[in-house]
């Protein structure tokens, strides 16, 4: 897949956990420039507490939106759980609050978007 990607003109790529890993891995792949790249673990206590393997993983990635640099964007490649363990507020719900935990500690970037 890698080989093929670079083949479409796509320099960077980012998997949210790969092999020997028991998660589910999702994938980013851009042709635009990465200024910031990183995984995370999406609500691991919670993942424990209901018997799961391994927690789910997201990637976040942050790219060059202007030829000059000077504006950015985040992304999140995620893939929530399938089962919610819980009527309402189940597993999917702390992965959500995992992501927006993880947004808020991000340093404020003056060139980021939103």
């Amino acid at each position: 897949l890698n080989a093929r990607l670079q083949q479409l003109g796509f320099t960077s790529m980012l998997r949210s956990c790969a092999p020997p890993s028991p998660g589910n891995p999702t994938l980013f792949a851009s042709r635009l420039p990465v200024l910031h790249k990183e995984t995370i673990d999406l609500a691991p206590a919670e993942a424990h507490a209901n018997g799961m393997a391994s927690p789910r993983h997201s990637a976040y990635v942050e790219v060059t939106v202007a030829d000059r640099g000077n504006a950015s964007v985040g992304v999140y490649a995620t893939h929530l759980h399938h089962i919610n363990y819980a009527p309402k507020e189940g597993q999917r719900l702390a992965e959500i609050q995992s992501l927006l935990q993880h947004a808020a500690l991000r340093n404020a970037c003056s060139h980021r978007i939103g």
